[in-house]
């Protein structure tokens, strides 16, 4: 009706008027919808790979692998949450994205 249109005059709109309503307010905060759904998968991400990586560490300390190189592995795989987070939120498609639906 913002046009002056009745939605329901004919083959316009097969949607219930719940849904158009839901349409309209999803649209109207459309930017920071998309950026909120950046953060949160990439936080899903990082909450995975830890989860992953707790789990291959008790695996390794169940197998009593005391070298200084395993160590060092399992050391090093600590921050891959975290680089992981880093790359998918500084990604440059990704920052385009939020930025083109922001602007």
């Amino acid at each position: 009706k913002r046009f002056g249109l009745d939605p329901y005059a004919g083959d316009i709109v097969h949607e219930p008027p719940l849904n158009i309503l839901l349409y309209s307010v999803i649209s109207s905060y459309s930017s920071y919808f998309f950026i909120l759904l950046d953060i949160l998968s990439a936080l899903l991400l990082k909450i995975s790979i830890d989860r992953i990586h707790k789990s291959m560490v008790a695996q390794e300390v169940n197998q009593e692998c005391h070298s200084t190189f395993e160590k060092l592995k399992m050391t090093l795989n600590e921050k891959t949450g975290y680089y992981t987070l880093l790359i998918f939120l500084f990604n440059p498609y990704s920052i385009a994205l939020c930025a083109s639906k922001v602007l």
